[in-house]
């Protein structure tokens, strides 16, 4: 039989980003992870220098709103480009949420008063 533990039960961390917990899945040239957030919880607005940061939600709904004004919520299924790269975004959880983080190792995030 195959190990396996249900994405609710791995052993999350607090997130240094201050919102929501995570769990390492692999890490080198390119980095999973698991995030969790809370029913509630507020991601502050920022972005991505990776154009290719790819994100799958596995549970839960996300109110996600670009600083163009685009307002798109998301739930389970949903792969999305968190703006490529180019566009700072923030969100709004809201429920329980599970989102599967793919990125390059070198990625970083930027906030919008930082230069």
């Amino acid at each position: 039989m195959t190990d396996h533990v249900h994405v609710n039960d791995v052993k999350y961390r607090r997130s240094s980003r201050g919102v929501g917990e995570e769990f390492p899945l692999r890490e080198g040239e390119l980095t999973t992870k698991l995030t969790r957030f809370k029913a509630g919880d507020e991601i502050p607005m920022h972005r991505h220098t990776d154009e290719d940061h790819e994100k799958l939600i596995v549970q839960g709904r996300v109110k996600f709103t670009d600083s163009n004004g685009q307002v798109d919520t998301l739930g389970p299924g949903i792969l999305y480009m968190c703006g490529s790269g180019a566009t700072y975004y923030h969100g709004k959880v809201l429920e329980d949420t599970i989102i599967l983080v793919i990125e390059s190792c070198d990625s970083q995030i930027q906030y919008p008063d930082e230069k």
